[in-house]
């Protein structure tokens, strides 16, 4: 297998972002579309910038429960750290070709605003779901017919019977077997 492998944009920087599971699965639903936007404020004093992410409405809408309320935080801070100990890039492949899409210059972990309502809501909802027995016991108010396992099949039975019928047989001597 060979295969091209396309280098043009291996100089841009780029940031490593770890987002939580309900905002990944919502992303992969959407397709070709603005998913939320980015403020970045710089701060003063050599710290990280602030950075927010406010997801599109769009995707909000599309997530709402029945009631209407949105069941995922709107806005999320990021947590900034650096890399310097490591050399990290991003990849994509096709069919054809293999090409690097930059290298890590910032990794960010994507958390929700502090005490935000929809996210306590949202977790309430994971702990009870989680907490939830995936079998239940059921009471049974009438006979199941079931198949019960058998130490010893009937056909077993009948051919320990016949063997025992006929009894054992005795070993012919060499020279009247060969007549």
């Amino acid at each position: 297998m060979s295969c091209d492998m396309d280098v043009s944009n291996a100089p841009r920087g780029v940031w490593l972002v770890k987002v939580p599971k309900y905002i990944s699965s919502r992303w992969n639903k959407v397709q070709n579309s603005e998913v939320g936007r980015l403020k970045i404020t710089k701060s003063s004093g050599g710290k990280p910038p602030d950075v927010v992410f406010t997801l599109n409405e769009s995707l909000l809408k599309s997530t709402a429960d029945a009631d209407g309320k949105q069941s995922i935080p709107k806005d999320h801070k990021f947590a900034i750290s650096t890399i310097s100990s490591q050399s990290l890039a991003v990849f994509s492949h096709s069919p054809d070709k293999l090409a690097i899409e930059g290298r890590v210059i910032q990794k960010a972990e994507c958390r929700p605003v502090a005490n935000d309502a929809n996210y306590l809501m949202l977790k309430k909802h994971c702990m009870l779901q989680a907490s939830k027995p995936v079998r239940l016991v059921k009471q049974l108010d009438h006979v199941v017919n079931s198949y019960k396992p058998v130490s010893d099949h009937k056909n077993n039975i009948e051919f320990e019977q016949l063997k025992k019928a006929e009894g054992k047989k005795s070993r012919e001597e060499i020279g009247r077997a060969h007549v």
